[in-house]
């Protein structure tokens, strides 16, 4: 019976984050997963320290300064702050990232032959 876990673990994948660097695991058949550092503000570390939320801005553009959201210059553009860090003050855009899953390339590799049910026979 402790077989069994082990085959459970094996249909796990593990992929990488190429913006944070942060593994992730992929169950099978998951088509693949969405990481959340987009979800951290630039003066954040983790997730856990910003209260982040998405913003949609459909109001006065405040022509010719723009959104005001820290920047000295005033030269911001307001269409392009997608997400609001209540903790941090701070609008920030960053680009959700889609990690696909490539379970053919995945089941493709095979295990070495002392871990084969076979038993390296083919």
């Amino acid at each position: 019976m402790p077989a069994l876990p082990r085959l459970i673990n094996m249909l796990k994948m593990k992929v990488k984050c190429p913006r944070c660097g942060k593994i992730w695991t992929i169950q099978e058949g998951q088509p693949g997963i969405l990481c959340d550092c987009h979800l951290i503000c630039p003066d954040g570390d983790d997730v856990s320290d910003c209260s982040v939320t998405p913003v949609s801005f459909n109001g006065d553009l405040g022509w010719p300064v723009g959104l005001k959201t820290g920047a000295e210059s005033g030269t911001d553009d307001p269409l392009h702050h997608t997400y609001y860090c209540s903790v941090h003050n701070r609008y920030y855009r960053k680009v959700p990232i889609w990690i696909e899953a490539d379970w053919d390339g995945w089941f493709s590799k095979r295990a070495p032959k002392q871990r084969r049910m076979s038993h390296g026979q083919y």
